[in-house]
């Protein structure tokens, strides 16, 4: 049997260029590593799902694997000899492989795990048939690696470092081990090309609606978008308004505050001045509702401390009536004569 390192440094060269590599999903461990048992993990059973192929067809491979209780290691490459007519590029074998600990599925026995890869592959872009040729660079957890001759009526062959005998040696490989490639017929290519067609048709409408519905997406949040900040403009806008206009209320009621206190007491100079303090608030009315405001309510809080005092100590004017009689009273705490009310 041939050194199986540089083979693998030659094949994972030739899918890197060739795109042949396969990955499919882990499972995860079914059984905890013993590292007690050394036994080399052997071939179970080798099944191509479909062994006639149409170029570029996928189909799968299933491997199932058994071991001690190892879990297995790295990644599995399944070689498979070319047609003696294919390119160079597919010359002298093509591969497949799983990329590390991938296997999908795996049963525990009492001496034994059996794990179950199920492998991705597309068939060659050339047609002829392929024959499998060897599994190798299988390695559990403690190292111990096996190599499978598939076109040695699927032969387990021991490929540890150190000679060792063969584990389980009461299995014999079942294998379905090669697969045909054929060009489409003429009929089989109409087919695919109007299943092509219909493909891209569909694909191009789906991109189409795709675009119509982003665009209408990306309209919809613009116009979202305008509404919320107009929104919130129009009622900045109403808020401001509401302020002025109750900045303009609460004047007016100053103003007419100070007018009634005048009537009251028209010999107060204090009253005159804060009248025209008061009046000056009118230029800001509308422009500084951050100012106008604790000027109103300032002059207010004045106007309450003495308007207390000027009912003490200062006269006020009323006046009285009766019937078509006017009569005015001035005094400290006016009140009308008997018979007449406050007009």
């Amino acid at each position: 049997m041939r050194t199986l390192i540089p083979v693998k440094k030659h094949l994972v060269s030739l899918a890197l260029a060739f795109g042949l590599v396969f990955s499919i999903p882990t499972s995860g461990n079914a059984a905890d590593v013993d590292k007690t048992d050394n036994k080399a993990p052997i071939l179970v059973s080798l099944q191509i799902e479909k062994s006639s192929l149409v170029l570029n067809e996928i189909t799968k491979i299933k491997l199932i694997i058994r071991d001690d209780k190892n879990d297995m290691g790295g990644s599995i490459y399944i070689q498979f000899q070319s047609p003696n007519d294919a390119p160079g590029s597919l010359r002298p074998y093509v591969f497949f492989s799983t990329s590390g600990k991938s296997y999908n599925s795996s049963k525990k026995e009492n001496n034994y795990i059996e794990y179950t890869y199920l492998i991705s592959v597309k068939a060659p872009e050339w047609s002829g048939v392929y024959t499998a040729f060897q599994i190798f660079m299988l390695e559990d957890s403690n190292g111990n690696k096996s190599a499978f001759n598939l076109n040695q009526k699927c032969g387990n062959v021991n490929a540890a470092a150190n000679p060792q005998a063969l584990a389980f040696p009461e299995v014999i490989p079942e294998c379905n081990i090669n697969f045909t490639v054929r060009d489409l017929t003429l009929a089989e290519k109409a087919v695919a090309a109007e299943k092509a067609a219909q493909e891209k048709a569909t694909a191009d409408k789906a991109a189409l609606e795709k675009a119509a519905a982003d665009k209408a997406a990306l309209e919809k949040a613009a116009a979202d978008k305008a509404a919320l900040e107009k929104a919130a403009a129009d009622k900045v806008a109403a808020d401001k308004a509401a302020a002025a206009k109750n900045e303009v209320n609460k004047f007016e009621e100053l103003i007419e505050r100070i007018k009634n206190l005048k009537s009251r007491y028209p010999n107060n100079s204090q009253l005159t001045g804060m009248e025209v303090k008061a009046k000056v608030l009118a230029g800001v009315l509308g422009k500084n509702l951050g100012s106008t405001i604790p000027n109103i309510e300032s002059i207010n809080l004045w106007l309450d401390a003495n308007e207390s005092v000027w009912k003490k100590t200062q006269k006020q004017t009323i006046n009285c009536i009766k019937g078509k009689t006017t009569k005015k009273v001035i005094a400290v705490n006016p009140k009308c004569p008997a018979g007449y009310k406050k007009k």
